[in-house]
């Protein structure tokens, strides 16, 4: 099954192995989920988009496993109804088909990657303006559509960044009148 190939994920991988090449070129990287907060990348996207570079040349990566997924370990043919029996990591299960075949060793860009940064660096992604946008819990819309009718307001997420405004402040606030009445 394809993926959709995201400019915003792009440049977050291009970026962070540019930083790990000038860093230490030698050590493997390593993704985490912070470096796609609020992106909703998986692991087997974040796959995809490594090997999409890998084979437009943007990059040269290393990975490790069988990306055809035809392992000695897993049977070609089992009817779990039949067996009573879950082979882990197969059509089916939770865990989804074999994702942990294919892992992410190193990557170095290319000079096509480079340009390709450049490009992005200069017109970064659209989304990247407004930046992530983490779900609001359902729980909390009631009192944010109070802030967002008194502050007139459309935008949830606005009203969720101003309440969180204010809530640092009352907090500093009672911080600092506590911290002023210990020195008298």
């Amino acid at each position: 099954m394809p993926i959709a190939i995201r400019d915003d994920a792009v440049y977050v991988i291009l970026k962070k192995l540019n930083q790990a090449n000038q860093d230490s070129p030698a050590e493997s990287i390593s993704f985490s989920g912070t470096d796609f907060a609020g992106m909703r990348l998986e692991k087997s996207d974040l796959l995809g988009h490594l090997d999409y570079l890998n084979q437009k040349q943007y990059i040269n990566a290393e990975f490790t496993g069988n990306p055809y997924a035809s392992q000695p370990d897993v049977p070609d043919v089992v009817n779990p109804d039949a067996v009573n029996l879950r082979v882990a990591n197969t059509w089916g299960a939770e865990d989804g088909p074999l994702p942990h075949l294919i892992t992410f060793q190193r990557a170095t860009l290319t000079h096509k990657g480079q340009a390709m940064l450049a490009d992005m660096e200069a017109n970064p992604p659209e989304n990247f303006k407004a930046g992530p946008k983490v779900d609001i819990p359902q729980e909390h819309m009631s009192c944010l559509k109070k802030v967002m009718l008194k502050g007139n307001l459309t935008d949830p997420y606005d009203a969720r960044d101003i309440t969180e405004v204010v809530f640092r402040v009352m907090s500093d606030v009672k911080i600092g009148r506590a911290s002023c009445r210990e020195r008298v």
